[in-house]
């Protein structure tokens, strides 16, 4: 089989797994929660930014992020983006993590473009996913260096375009400030002192 073909396998199989995945009251739903959480790990590992394959698991999980009816599949989305942050770090020495943390710049630069946005669910989807990946970033200090600003960027653009926050929500939000401008405070004060 072709490797063109894979990726067109995955665009339409990716979506019904993470679906399914997201779905309690669906039979299947521990199977494939397992299962999708088990593709971004394994995805994770993907050296190839240009493929149709790592190409089709992103866009499926932040078409999932601003899901307008399925806040399970928000949630699930942006937790599976989490794995893949997390996987992504894990499964690369801290110098190999330096040259190779192009998974980690497509999922940033994805929520700068979402944080942005006009449209009010991608935005949430955006809040939720920089709770999830934050303290994977935050934990190495390379990656907290080097996004840092990107990050404070999308917080402060979801912040000043607003969502339909509930209350939960508006936990997430704090928490995501904690996360992103205590380490943001410190490197200031770190970059002052030299």
């Amino acid at each position: 089989m072709l490797k063109n073909e894979w990726g067109k396998i995955y665009s339409h199989i990716l979506p019904v797994v993470y679906i399914v995945g997201s779905e309690p009251a669906n039979p299947c739903y521990k199977i494939f929660t397992e299962l999708g959480l088990q593709i971004a790990r394994w995805f994770a590992n993907f050296k190839d930014i240009n493929s149709k394959e790592l190409g089709s698991l992103v866009d499926t999980l932040f078409n999932g992020i601003s899901s307008k009816e399925n806040s399970s599949l928000r949630e699930y989305c942006a937790e599976c983006i989490g794995e893949f942050i997390k996987y992504t770090i894990k499964q690369r020495k801290p110098e190999e993590l330096k040259a190779e943390h192009e998974n980690i710049k497509i999922v940033v630069r994805r929520l700068q473009n979402y944080s942005g946005h006009p449209d009010s669910f991608k935005r949430l989807g955006a809040l939720i996913t920089l709770k999830k990946i934050l303290k994977h970033i935050a934990n190495e200090e390379f990656l907290r260096e080097k996004y840092c600003f990107d990050l404070a960027d999308s917080c402060l653009s979801i912040s000043k375009k607003g969502t339909t926050l509930n209350a939960e929500e508006n936990k997430d939000f704090s928490h995501v400030h904690f996360f992103l401008f205590f380490p943001l405070k410190n490197y200031i004060l770190r970059s002052r002192l030299k």
